[in-house]
């Protein structure tokens, strides 16, 4: 009896040992495909935060992030997606990514219209203060050569109303639930910036053109510095439709990024647990092989006293 528990033990010993050590080469690169992916989820979050703020390295890195996020987790699925054990927490990250790539997609296909409008916002911040500084000048002369109070008022307005619109930009670019009327807001400041403009220099309604001699002059230069800053603004708040959807996208991302990072997680504890007491599994556990060598001391010992007794 002994003899027959010594070779049954000895053989799932053995067979149990083959098939584990067959499964852990099977799952090598697997645990670092599942590492990948919570080391991922995290840069991919940060790098389409920057990304959106237009800054084109950011958004090539997000590309080659997100390119090895689809990478690990079609190999996760064509290597292990039958594997019991791991293919469960496989199809959770899967159906947890699909959505987050989506929104990836959206993310990278608004780079030309993102870094575009980026370049504009710097443009027309960069000029901000020398056209401030012409318009002050414009209130100085206005003053100075005793000018009507409705023309000081107008020159006075378009100092607040170019400090606006550098807040409505900022305000677009920062993204969040302001972006959209700060875009509408942008727009409709434009407009009334260059009616103003065109009143002071042209006459308009109750504004009388202005003739003051200390004015004319930096009106002027105030007037051909905002014809290119009105280029950049116009193509900032078209393009806002397209930054506002980026922005939307790589927050979702952000979002869904803390649940791939958990799914992500599980996976790799999945993954490790294979072959340590952790491991539930039967055939090719690791208590199989316990219990086995037990087996197979026991029947030795067995074997021992039954040799003595005899």
């Amino acid at each position: 009896a002994w003899s027959l528990i010594l070779v049954v033990s000895l053989a799932v010993f053995a067979l149990n040992t083959l098939y584990a050590t067959t499964k852990a080469s099977r799952l090598g690169g697997a645990s670092a495909s599942a590492s990948r992916l919570q080391l991922n989820s995290q840069r991919l979050a940060n790098q389409g935060r920057e990304a959106i703020g237009g800054d084109a390295e950011a958004f090539a890195a997000f590309k080659d992030t997100k390119a090895q996020v689809d990478e690990d987790i079609k190999l996760l699925n064509d290597r292990y997606g039958d594997t019991a054990g791991v293919a469960g927490p496989i199809r959770t990250v899967t159906a947890t990514w699909d959505p987050l790539a989506k929104r990836a997609d959206e993310v990278v296909a608004s780079q030309q219209a993102v870094v575009g409008l980026a370049g504009r916002a710097d443009s027309f911040a960069s000029k901000v203060p020398q056209l401030q500084a012409q318009l002050n000048e414009v209130v100085r002369g206005l003053a100075s050569g005793g000018a009507g109070s409705g023309q000081v008022f107008t020159a006075l307005e378009q100092v607040t109303t170019l400090s606006r619109m550098a807040q409505r930009i900022a305000e677009l670019r920062a993204g969040g639930t302001g972006a959209q009327v700060a875009a509408d807001a942008l727009g409709r400041d434009s407009a009334v910036f260059d009616r103003s403009m065109n009143a002071l220099r042209n006459g308009s309604g109750d504004i009388q053109r202005v003739t003051a001699a200390g004015a004319v002059a930096p009106l002027n230069q105030a007037a051909t510095l905002w014809q290119g800053m009105k280029t950049d603004l116009n193509a900032i708040v078209a393009s806002s439709g397209n930054l506002i959807r980026a922005q939307n996208s790589a927050a979702a991302l952000a979002t869904g990024s803390d649940k791939l990072l958990s799914d992500s997680e599980s996976l790799f504890a999945a993954f490790t647990s294979f072959g340590s007491l952790k491991d539930t599994s039967i055939i090719g556990g690791v208590w199989v092989s316990i219990l086995s060598g037990l087996g197979i001391l026991v029947s030795l010992v067995g074997l021992y006293f039954s040799s003595r007794a005899a």
